[in-house]
């Protein structure tokens, strides 16, 4: 919420922000790599996104343009959606920018589907930014998320709309990290075990018939 609010505030723009599934439960590295991630796309939305408020009057938008980013967690995959209300991406900018950065040959470009242009801002160094500031320009952004997705083994897809805006979608794999899990703790001879919910078919009580002594203690 911070960084909204500052961010908008030095772009004199007016962002309401939305959170929902904050209360998720994951683990401490995740949360880590999470923030830096969700830290760009926040960033991207509010300065190539949202507009300013005279523009978004213009478009006949509310003057306060809206960020959301909710969160799911099904105990095989944390979903993370950023979508926002703003401009949408501009696909001919980058269709003029991506070879100029030696990003992509013009020739391959003119036969790329528009999806496919669309991912290029996924690759280091591009940037729709005409001047460099604190905030953009720089090259440095969505290549952080989608490096640190592919690190934990997730995925990152991304949908725009001319004047409607754009979301981001983020699904990352819990089972890379042990943090969180939901399991089963059994304890033998005293000592204390977690199995995995997702590996248990299914819990009984069994019969006194059904035990089978493998080994006595002591022998």
């Amino acid at each position: 919420p911070r960084l909204v609010r500052d961010l908008a505030k030095s772009m004199n723009k007016e962002v309401v922000l939305t959170i929902t599934g904050d209360d998720s439960f994951i683990d401490k590295s995740l949360l880590n790599d999470l923030d830096a991630m969700l830290m760009h796309i926040v960033r991207n939305a509010i300065d190539h996104g949202i507009e300013t408020v005279e523009e978004r009057k213009k478009l006949g938008k509310p003057p306060k343009g809206e960020l959301r980013i909710e969160a799911e967690n099904d105990d095989k995959f944390l979903k993370v959606h950023i979508k926002d209300d703003g401009r949408g991406i501009d696909v001919e900018r980058i269709r003029e920018v991506a070879p100029a950065k030696g990003l992509c040959s013009r020739e391959k470009i003119m036969t790329m589907s528009e999806q496919e242009i669309i991912n290029l801002i996924f690759l280091s160094g591009m940037t729709t930014t005409k001047e460099v500031s604190d905030v953009s320009g720089r090259g440095v952004g969505m290549d952080v998320v989608i490096s640190g997705i592919e690190k934990r083994g997730g995925s990152a897809k991304i949908s725009t709309e001319k004047n409607k805006g754009t979301s981001v979608y983020l699904q990352i794999p819990l089972s890379v990290t042990l943090g969180v899990i939901n399991g089963l703790v059994i304890k033998i001879a005293g000592k204390s075990f977690v199995i995995p919910m997702e590996n248990i078919l299914e819990t009984f009580k069994p019969a006194e018939k059904q035990l089978v002594t493998v080994k006595k203690t002591g022998e």
